[in-house]
């Protein structure tokens, strides 16, 4: 990976139209050298991607608000954003 920096303003990255929602992607394989893609989407209720899996790369998520349901390995869990007290 080099030693470069990417640095973008909120709303930064390229939008892609999705029909009824869009998602951005903040920085792709090809920008990180092969090492990740960093995509931001806000999601519409009760959508979501098909089942699929991953072979050849890893997925994480960050849920900011709402909830993702998954589902791994046959189990289902919901993906909630983490709530601190200040």
């Amino acid at each position: 990976m080099s030693n470069e920096w990417l640095v973008l303003e909120p709303g930064g990255g390229r939008h892609i139209d999705l029909g009824g929602f869009h998602m951005t992607v903040k920085t792709s394989g090809d920008e990180s050298a092969g090492q990740f893609t960093l995509l931001e989407a806000a999601e519409p209720p009760r959508f979501g991607p098909p089942m699929h899996i991953h072979h050849d790369a890893a997925e994480a998520f960050y849920v900011l608000e709402g909830e993702y349901l998954m589902y791994i390995a046959g189990a289902s869990s919901g993906a909630r954003p983490v709530r601190t007290s200040t």
